[in-house]
């Protein structure tokens, strides 16, 4: 199958890989396994990678639609085994951007995780049904966005200073205690002996070119064998084929499928980390990715 083929290549490049993730600023520490997680798994897979085959004129990264609207929609048989088989992949990536940070989370989509994603927007869709007034309840929603600005300030301050120097609980002010505490109900921090200790990798946006640097070396390696396989969906027996959709619009839905077992391998022969799993929210692992000063 072309998951375990794809996946024994990018194994056999470990040693070329391993030098450039050691160039990364949380290295010193985060296993590799880790960090290849969030790279090779989320970053690559999930992001680059798209760009990349786009370029290649093998899946369509973007589509554009009436008013304006760029997206691809996707439909699925209601069968319980395909929702399973869906919900259990680990090609799901939340990132929560805002100015200088990015919240990130990464795994599959068997749950509600416990991450910023996932929490801004069912509170913020909690406040657009609030009440029967939906002009009171935009404008409360802008109020409260405009709060969150320095919210993630805070955020922002709070990591940097965690990242280069001894903090301790006492030396913030209250404000920035009730963030602290949020954040570490969130598993992105961790109070010890009143120490605070960053528990997520922490990326900087300068990386990104280490990111594609390493993204060319995966994807170049696997990419005649995925070529390959978009190539050959026309010829499959597909409902989307009887319908007449388009092959690269098939091959975004498929690349999903392909990265995700993907993933499972590589999990397996232990050259990316097992994500954890928490009851209710699925399996995966957070980061975040930070703007240099």
């Amino acid at each position: 199958m072309l998951p375990q083929l794809s996946g024994k290549k990018i194994i056999s490049i470990k040693d070329l890989l391993e030098k450039e993730i050691r160039k990364f600023s949380c290295f010193k520490n985060f296993p590799n396994e880790r960090i290849m997680y969030h790279i090779v798994g989320d970053s690559i897979f999930d992001g680059y990678a798209f760009s990349y085959f786009s370029e290649r004129n093998l899946l369509t990264q973007s589509k554009k639609q009436p008013g304006n609207k760029d997206y691809i929609i996707i439909g699925y048989e209601n069968k319980p085994s395909l929702s399973l088989h869906s919900r259990k992949l680990l090609c799901s990536s939340n990132n929560y951007y805002h100015h200088n940070i990015t919240f990130n989370s990464f795994g599959d989509g068997d749950g509600n995780r416990k991450d910023m994603f996932r929490f801004l927007r069912m509170f913020q869709k909690c406040i657009s049904h609030f009440s029967p007034y939906n002009e009171l309840n935009t404008l409360y929603n802008d109020i409260i966005t405009e709060y969150n600005d320095n919210f993630f300030d805070i955020c922002y301050n709070i990591f940097m200073k965690a990242q280069k120097d001894i903090i301790v609980v006492d030396s913030l002010n209250k404000m920035e205690k009730k963030v602290l505490a949020l954040l570490c109900e969130m598993r992105y921090l961790e109070v010890e002996n009143k120490m605070i200790n960053i528990v997520v990798p922490i990326f900087y946006t300068s990386e990104a070119k280490l990111i594609r640097t390493i993204g060319e070396n995966v994807l170049s390696t696997i990419f005649e064998d995925v070529k390959r396989a978009f190539l050959e969906l026309e010829r499959i027996n597909l409902t989307s084929n009887k319908h007449h959709v388009e092959r690269r619009d098939i091959a975004n839905e498929m690349w999903h499928q392909i990265f995700g077992f993907t993933n499972d391998y590589l999990i397996s022969g232990g050259f990316i980390q097992a994500p954890d799993s928490y009851e209710g929210e699925g399996k995966y692992l957070k980061s975040i990715t930070i703007k240099d000063i």
